[in-house]
């Protein structure tokens, strides 16, 4: 949240009161920053060629490092099991 302030120059308060009051796909900028990671390693996913690459290489390569919590996002986020 600090960076993403930052950046956007506003306070974190401010970012937050923004996406409370805006957020369609998240109403905390940490859960717009988990969703654009899962749909990014799931699009890894898709294209990826199972022989070659893990479940826990991709989830990793998008800073997953707890791979019980990126399956329950995932499954949060794709309804899959």
């Amino acid at each position: 949240a600090d960076d993403a302030a930052r950046a956007t120059g506003t306070s974190v308060a401010g970012l937050r009161r923004a996406f409370a009051a805006n957020g369609q796909l998240s109403s905390t900028p940490e859960g717009y920053l988990e969703h654009a990671r899962v749909s990014a390693a799931h699009a890894d996913l898709v294209a990826s060629d199972p022989t070659r690459t893990t479940v826990a290489e991709i989830a990793l390569r998008w800073g997953f490092v707890d791979l019980p919590g990126f399956a329950a996002a995932y499954r949060a986020a794709y309804r899959a099991d």
